[in-house]
C-alpha cells in the first residue's frame, strides 16, 4: 500500500500525460511554440478549467446552504404542518382499525424510535471520526496533488522522447505487441469514455425534468 501510495500520483500523471499528448502536439503546430511550452500551458488550462469547475461548484453549494439557512423557519414550518397533517391522518385511520392493529402499530413505532436513537448517536460519532481523519489526510492529499501536477508537466513535456527510448529498449516484435496493447486499451476506454457521457447527459436530462 506505501510503493502505490508513493507512485499513484506519478503514475496518474502517466496517464494523463498520454491523454495530454494529443492536444499538446496540436498547441507545437497551431502557435509553433517548443513541447515544454505547449505542455505547460496545456496542464495550467486544464489545472483553470478543474478549479474553476471546483470552485463554481463549492460556490453554488455554499449558496445554497445559505438560502437554506435563511428560508429554514419557512421550511420548517412545512415540515411541521405536514406532520400534523399525517399525525391527523394517521389518528382517522386508527379509530377505525381494530386495537390489536393500533397497539402492534405503537410498539413497532416505538422500536424504531429505539433503534434510532441508539443508532444515530453512534453513526454520527463515526462520522466525526472519519471527518477528522479526512482532515488530517489534507496536508498528504496537497503533496499528492502537488507530485501529480509536476509529474503530469514533465512527464507530458518529454513524453515523445520517452516513448523513443522504451521502444528503443523494446524489440521489435514486444514494440508492435504494446502498440496493439496500447490500440486497444485506448479504443476500449474511449468506448468506456462515450458510454458513461451519453448515460450522464441521460441521467441529467431525467433528473433536470424531475426537478423543473
Amino acid at each position: 500500500p506505501g510503493v502505490v501510495r508513493l507512485t499513484m500520483p506519478f503514475l496518474l500523471g502517466w496517464g494523463m500525460a498520454v491523454l495530454l499528448d494529443n492536444p499538446v502536439r496540436w498547441a507545437e503546430k497551431r502557435f509553433g511554440v517548443p513541447r515544454k511550452m505547449a505542455s505547460l500551458v496545456v496542464v495550467l488550462l486544464l489545472l483553470g478549467l478543474v478549479g474553476g469547475g471546483l470552485s463554481l461548484g463549492v460556490y453554488y453549494a455554499g449558496r445554497e446552504l445559505v438560502d437554506l439557512a435563511r428560508n429554514w423557519d419557512v421550511l420548517f414550518d412545512a415540515v411541521q404542518n405536514a406532520l400534523d397533517s399525517l399525525e391527523l391522518m394517521f389518528a382517522r385511520l386508527f379509530a377505525v382499525v381494530p386495537p390489536e392493529l393500533t397497539s402492534a402499530v405503537d410498539m413497532a413505532i416505538n422500536e424504531v424510535l429505539l433503534w434510532m436513537e441508539e443508532t444515530i448517536p453512534e453513526a454520527l460519532k463515526g462520522l466525526g471520526e472519519r471527518a477528522a481523519g479526512k482532515f488530517m489526510g489534507v496536508p498528504s492529499f496537497v503533496v499528492s496533488s502537488v507530485m501529480f501536477l509536476m509529474g503530469t508537466y514533465f512527464i507530458t513535456a518529454d513524453y515523445p522522447d520517452i516513448c523513443r527510448r522504451a521502444e528503443n529498449s523494446m524489440g521489435v516484435g514486444l514494440s508492435r505487441f504494446w502498440s496493439q496493447i496500447r490500440t486497444t486499451v485506448l479504443v476500449a476506454f474511449g468506448g468506456y469514455l462515450r458510454a458513461q457521457i451519453l448515460l450522464s447527459c441521460g441521467v441529467f436530462c431525467i433528473l433536470l425534468l424531475g426537478f423543473l
